[in-house]
């Protein structure tokens, strides 16, 4: 494709209770698109055969409407992805292991096919905007779990395996050690701070969708002056236990900016006077070398659709 000639790709972010994704336009080496374009299929159900026809479904939209079909595709995806482009776990749907979208949509598609991690993608999504990023960013996605991604110089560190970012399973003394994790162990951040570990503390075991219904409703309670205050002092400790963990990243790599973005951020209010980040600010100075978090940069998102962003430029990166 010649530099400044328009194409187009596709994005695709696979979450844990939908499927959001969007046609982007690509020009030289910038990617656009806007909100109204997003689309949501809901899932039906949780196993790798009615996600494949979701997908499929959304590609043959997409190539009826577009003679010419992209150029690219690039699928953001929850599970654990290899450098390769390979789903090795994703126990989010049944079947979803050691799973390549390459081989299974090679015979539907003529371009490229870009596989990444959501929290790698929704790093590259979040730092795509300006030169303010150009340093080490430690990007953290509040939501289901933690996630997140370092990234140095525009560039996710995507590790050996391909696997970073898994920052939610760092330990910390303070977690739910009744509360098993997905990973199998105890005693991780995300036990608490995260939508999963604020649906097992208000006793709401209905997977996914109890985790959305529990952030909505203690979000809804923090203008009620009846359940306010424990709405608040759940939040107040989930973002505990995040500024904790961001101390410990802060400690090890002495970052130029953490940026943070996610749900669960948007449900609970970034504002200081929000108990999720009082929370979380008590943590970072509680944990934090006092040299450290004196000029620590806590940075919030202005990218709407982090993941499908991120997915698109890894598209057009591969074209």
């Amino acid at each position: 494709m010649t530099r400044g000639a328009r194409s187009k790709v596709v994005a695709i972010d696979i979450g844990g209770t939908s499927i959001k994704s969007v046609v982007a336009d690509v020009t030289g080496d910038r990617v656009e698109f806007s909100q109204d374009r997003v689309v949501v299929t809901p899932h039906h159900a949780n196993t790798v055969q009615a996600l494949e026809g979701s997908v499929g479904q959304i590609l043959e939209a997409v190539l009826a409407d577009y003679a010419e079909g992209p150029v690219g595709v690039g699928i953001s995806t929850t599970g654990l992805v290899s450098q390769e482009g390979i789903v090795v776990d994703g126990p989010a749907f049944k079947g979803y292991t050691d799973y390549s979208w390459a081989a299974v949509l090679k015979s539907t598609l003529s371009g490229s096919v870009t596989v990444m991690n959501d929290a790698h993608a929704a790093a590259l999504g979040m730092t795509s905007r300006g030169s303010s990023h150009a340093g080490l960013t430690v990007c953290l996605v509040l939501g289901t779990g933690i996630g997140g991604a370092v990234v140095l110089g525009g560039s996710v560190l995507t590790g050996r395996n391909g696997m970073s970012g898994h920052f939610g399973h760092m330990k910390s003394a303070n977690s739910l050690a009744q509360f098993r994790c997905i990973c199998g162990t105890t005693g991780c951040f995300e036990n608490l701070g995260s939508g999963r570990g604020l649906a097992f503390l208000a006793g709401n075991n209905n997977g996914p969708e109890g985790v959305d219904e529990t952030v909505r409703q203690l979000s809804s309670d923090l203008s009620s002056a009846e359940a306010a205050r424990a709405s608040g002092e759940m939040f107040e400790s989930a973002g505990h236990q995040i500024g904790s963990a961001i101390a410990d990243l802060a400690n090890a790599l002495d970052p130029d900016e953490v940026l943070l973005a996610g749900g669960l951020l948007e449900a609970a209010g970034s504002g200081e006077d929000s108990p999720l980040m009082v929370g979380l600010r008590r943590g970072i100075k509680e944990n934090c070398i006092p040299a450290i978090e004196s000029n620590l940069l806590i940075s919030f998102s202005d990218v709407q659709y982090p993941n499908l962003t991120g997915a698109a430029l890894a598209a057009l990166a591969a074209r």
